[in-house]
């Protein structure tokens, strides 16, 4: 099974994209969790939810749990906080950290996963478009800092001890971190070298 943990904050419209994109993935044993950090659309982002009538998929308010002072990004509640939150709170063999601004193609954790199981990987990442439509780019992944996403790898639960500490939510820092610690401890890791997801 693959947990998708998406992180979720003031764009509703976002979300139900999001959801909309892991819910056609072609693999069928999946679930989703979805941490709501919001401080203004909590309730917009719960009627997403609620519109979709999936038993695998599962709403948790967060950010009382997850309210920093001092965030480099400016927002008062943690994402990663939360994604290590949810993480205690799923099942899976594989985790995915999706935010709510981020889409899948619907063959992205199936592809993701042949490539895991066919070359005995147990961290495997894809290229990915980031930014908006007027300016974006193709982040061609890497495990190393500044060249992998929050959005764009699949982990084995096994391998997660959680993120580095002290880098607010600035993305490619605390991922990039991370992934580089996971990688000097000697974790088996590849790239498919497709665009699979896009992060706004």
């Amino acid at each position: 099974m693959i947990s998708f943990i998406v992180t979720a904050y003031n764009r509703p419209l976002a979300l139900r994209t999001c959801l909309s994109s892991l819910c056609q993935q072609t693999i069928e044993d999946w679930e989703i969790k979805i941490m709501d950090n919001s401080d203004h659309f909590y309730l917009q982002n719960k009627e997403v939810y609620e519109g979709f009538h999936y038993s695998r998929m599962s709403y948790q308010m967060t950010k009382e749990e997850t309210r920093t002072d001092a965030n480099p990004s400016g927002h008062k509640y943690s994402l990663y906080k939360a994604t290590e939150i949810g993480v205690e709170n799923t099942k899976g063999e594989w985790l995915c950290f999706p935010s709510d601004d981020s889409y899948y193609c619907p063959w992205f954790a199936e592809r993701m996963l042949r490539a895991a199981e066919k070359n005995s990987w147990d961290l495997v990442y894809c290229d990915i478009v980031m930014g908006g439509p007027k300016e974006h780019h193709v982040l061609e992944a890497r495990p190393k800092l500044c060249c992998i996403d929050k959005t764009n790898f699949l982990l084995r639960r096994s391998w997660f001890q959680g993120f580095p500490q002290g880098h607010g939510d600035s993305y490619p820092q605390a991922d990039g971190l991370m992934i580089e610690e996971l990688v000097r401890r000697g974790i088996r890791h590849g790239r498919v070298p497709e665009v699979l997801c896009v992060h706004n």
